[in-house]
């Protein structure tokens, strides 16, 4: 190890020192406040989110995210 070395904060753990991301623990009674996704059986869920990544913004999206809330 060298002295006087500075290590980078990743993306990640730069938002987190920022206060934007706040950690917390979440626990099975938070279950109704995470957003449920309507996906055909027929369609990979996660090739729907990786669409969803690539869409813009003003885009609709075929699948829709339902909330209790």
């Amino acid at each position: 190890m060298t002295t006087g070395s500075v290590r980078e904060f990743s993306r990640y753990e730069s938002l987190v020192t920022g206060g934007a991301i706040r950690l917390t623990g979440t626990t099975t009674n938070d279950l109704d406040r995470l957003p449920r996704y309507d996906v055909p059986p027929e369609v990979s869920p996660l090739d729907l989110l990786l669409a969803d990544r690539r869409m813009p913004e003003s885009a609709d999206s075929s699948v829709t995210a339902s909330g209790a809330g």
